[in-house]
């Protein structure tokens, strides 16, 4: 380097990137300091924690009691029928080895009976003596469509499984929780809980509100009880929830035809979410209650969405389910899946 560019003045051009370059440097520094503390503790984070675990036969609930027994926890799941809870506790078994099998347990439950929801608390009790941990997962999408092309028994259905379903989950949950003053409550929210209109949604989406707004309301309620109350928002996921998808009407068929693309760039597999789902249950949450956790920040959006360019510009392809589309008729074609 010669004398002119050792008394070369420093242009704003590179402050500017002086001052980037330190501060995502400085980002990077807290991300692995993080990622270091994270992999530092080789105790399972939910030890000993007993959860239950509503819609956790396929889909995002599966992934949660994956996820939770993966980490130590007592679970118990449910799903509408004895068949799929059966196959679910039984793909469990496989997955995870044998020696889940003394931590896991199962009934057929429809939450919108709130019978049935207070003989699957009183199940887990039961089985593990206390409840740590509900989650309200089990819910309905509906078919897509304009909401006066929706049949108004599969409106009302989902009302009772996406709100009923839910507030009885919730008040089991209490039950038990607060004479002890401790647990959690973690609800799956999903799209419209961010009070944004979902058109050809109407009737979910505003469920989701729903839900959204009833859990901040029980966690202001319990402040002071020792009960977190939290919300979950799990973000676009792979799961039958928007791969197999029912609607009513062409133009409801046209707008899901783009959804490959979407899910292309934003769709995660329900693992990613799980995550989050053991984060709101573990010790991490503790003295907190009426957290709202989003797992598509905006920082995750932009992650993603670099990530997709990477994939375009390299040629590099990411695997995307198929898209089932079939046209609503006199059976119906949901099931409970969660979010």
């Amino acid at each position: 380097m010669d004398a002119s560019e050792q008394a070369r003045p420093l242009s704003s051009v590179d402050v500017g990137q002086t001052v980037i370059g330190a501060t995502v440097a400085g980002q990077q520094g807290r991300l692995a300091a993080r990622r270091l503390r994270y992999n530092s503790s080789t105790m399972p984070k939910l030890q000993d924690k007993s959860a239950v675990i509503t819609g956790a036969t396929r889909g995002f609930g599966y992934e949660i009691a994956k996820a939770f027994l993966s980490e130590g926890a007592r679970v118990m799941i449910c799903g509408r029928s004895h068949e799929s809870t059966g196959i679910a506790l039984e793909r469990l078994r496989t997955e995870l080895g044998p020696g889940i099998s003394d931590r896991l347990t199962g009934m057929a439950c429809d939450t919108s009976d709130p019978d049935q929801v207070a003989k699957l608390a009183e199940r887990a009790v039961h089985n593990f003596g206390i409840i740590d941990v509900w989650v309200n997962n089990a819910a309905l999408s509906g078919p897509y469509g304009e909401i006066e092309t929706i049949p108004r028994e599969d409106v009302e259905e989902l009302v009772r499984t996406n709100i009923l379903g839910y507030y009885y989950g919730t008040l089991a949950a209490l039950e038990h929780m607060l004479p002890r003053r401790g647990g959690k409550i973690i609800n799956i929210a999903g799209l419209g809980a961010d009070g944004r209109p979902a058109p050809f949604q109407a009737a979910y989406s505003s469920t989701k509100a729903w839900v959204a707004s009833f859990t901040r309301s029980v966690a202001g309620e319990h402040k002071d009880s020792g009960v977190g109350v939290f919300v979950l928002n799990p973000g676009m996921m792979t799961t039958d929830m928007l791969t197999q998808v029912c609607v009513t009407s062409d133009a409801a068929r046209e707008r899901i035809e783009r959804l490959p693309t979407v899910l292309r760039v934003l769709g995660q597999h329900p693992e990613v979410p799980a995550r989050r789902a053991v984060r709101l249950a573990s010790s991490a949450t503790d003295g907190r209650t009426g957290l709202v956790v989003k797992v598509l920040t905006p920082w995750k959006l932009a992650a993603l969405l670099a990530a997709d360019l990477g994939r375009r510009v390299t040629g590099k392809k990411k695997s995307v389910p198929d898209i089932k589309i079939t046209r609503a008729g006199p059976s119906r074609c949901d099931e409970e899946d969660g979010s």
